[in-house]
């Protein structure tokens, strides 16, 4: 194999963000509010009870597995392999949600995880169809709206 091209270092440099901000979203807060990236207070909280957070958690994930997945695919240069990835995240496959979970997400929230798995629906047809750059368009936004949520939401469990 040959060396990277410009847009898999790109690629691989915002995968690495992504995981990097999931990692300060999700880990446990620190004692020290001057080490933390987005203050939570600037946040909207998004309420949910302990099983639709964990549901939310998984689902989020998940989604992030499957960015790693398609770096993985991308550097070994496998369209076959990033389209079948990004089509199990495509519109549609999201698992069973527990109940009132929807009903307990902002519009907003919602139309950005609608969003997010159309991107991942336009990645799996560009890479179906060997366009490099349309693939990589769709999974950038796909990214730039996961930061977007994270930057915009914060969950938290009811009582």
């Amino acid at each position: 194999m040959g060396k990277p091209s410009r847009s898999t270092i790109i690629v691989l440099l915002l995968a690495g963000l992504v995981a990097v901000l999931a990692w300060q979203v999700f880990s446990p807060p620190s004692n020290k509010p001057e080490q933390t990236p987005m203050a939570l207070e600037a946040r909207e909280a998004v309420v949910l009870n302990a099983a639709q957070k964990d549901f939310a958690l998984a689902q989020m994930r998940g989604l992030l597995v499957s960015l790693v997945e398609l770096d993985g695919a991308e550097f070994a240069e496998n369209l076959e392999a990033a389209r079948s990835i990004a089509a199990q995240q495509g519109p549609g496959q999201s698992a069973e949600h527990p109940d009132g979970f929807h009903e307990a997400l902002p519009d907003t929230f919602r139309a950005m995880s609608r969003q997010m798995r159309q991107g991942f629906g336009r990645a799996a047809v560009a890479a179906g169809q060997g366009d490099w750059q349309a693939y990589a368009q769709a999974k950038a936004e796909v990214q730039d709206t996961c930061l977007t949520c994270h930057e915009s939401y914060r969950l938290e469990e009811s009582e």
